[in-house]
Parts: structure tokens; C-alpha cells; sequence
């Protein structure tokens, strides 16, 4: 009997409104971890994040593609 077992990857990027340098570093310490918590809850694994004042990358693992864009509007509408 074979198994099959998906994980995709995901590069998702990001910008603050109009591109205005509002990630300062006393908001990106508390910003980051919350974010990768957002993942976790929604059965994602946060491998990487960074960024700059005007932008966030993330690279993220998750398994389930019907709940990806669950997991997009969570983050988008979380982190605004």
C-alpha cells in the first residue's frame, strides 16, 4: 500500500499601505511572533520571516490547499 504526503511551500509577501515604512522594530518583535502563531492555528508551520519597514516576507509550510486561503485572509486581516 503506497502513501502519498503533500507539503507546499509558500512565499508570501506583502507591503504596508502605500508602501509607508510603519514596521518599526518595537512593533516587528511583537509583529513576527504573531503572525507565525496566526500559521500554527490554521496548520501551518512558519519556517522563515523577515522583512523591512515597508514589507513582510514569509515562508511557510502547509499541507492542506482547501484551507490556504483561510489561512491568507487570517494573516492579512490580522496583521493590518
Amino acid at each position: 500500500m503506497t502513501h502519498s504526503h503533500k507539503l507546499h511551500f509558500f512565499h508570501l509577501i506583502w507591503s504596508t499601505k502605500n508602501r509607508l515604512p510603519l514596521i518599526l522594530p518595537e512593533i516587528q518583535h511583537r509583529l513576527y511572533p504573531y503572525l507565525g502563531a496566526i500559521t500554527q492555528k490554521n496548520n501551518g508551520n512558519l519556517i522563515e520571516i523577515g522583512g523591512m519597514p515597508d514589507h513582510v516576507h514569509l515562508l511557510i509550510e502547509f499541507s492542506s490547499l482547501d484551507k490556504y486561503f483561510h489561512l491568507i485572509r487570517d494573516l492579512k486581516a490580522s496583521s493590518s
